[in-house]
């Protein structure tokens, strides 16, 4: 490499690093957590929201999406949906959530006497 050359590539580190990006990513809207019931005499429940878009001042970001997108059929339980938005400098920016699954509904059974409850 000659002397020109490095001095080159020293000056262009230099002069790029008060441009760099700092500024995360931002989602327009981040969906609350939420309370879904199942139907009567089932234990899924179909559950949909509308998923988040990341912009970023870089005009270029990537989303990574969850495993679980909607329209989603849930079992009861808790459900944590994570979206997360990158940008090419590495900023990062997370939407994260929480899907409840429950039942309005008693579920009858039968004791170890045989009696129902």
């Amino acid at each position: 490499m000659s002397g020109d050359q490095r001095i080159f590539e020293i000056l262009c580190v230099k002069m790029s690093s008060p441009f760099a990006d700092n500024k995360l990513p931002s989602f327009n809207t981040c969906p609350r957590n939420m309370v879904v019931y199942v139907p009567k005499c089932s234990s899924n429940a179909l559950v949909n929201w509308n998923e988040p878009v990341a912009t970023d001042n870089s005009g270029h970001v990537t989303i990574s999406y969850p495993a679980v997108r909607p329209p989603a059929n849930l079992s009861i339980g808790l459900h944590n949906i994570h979206y997360s938005a990158t940008d090419d400098e590495g900023n990062r920016a997370n939407c994260s959530f929480i899907v409840q699954v429950t039942s309005k509904y008693i579920s009858s059974f039968t004791n170890s006497h045989g009696k129902k409850n």
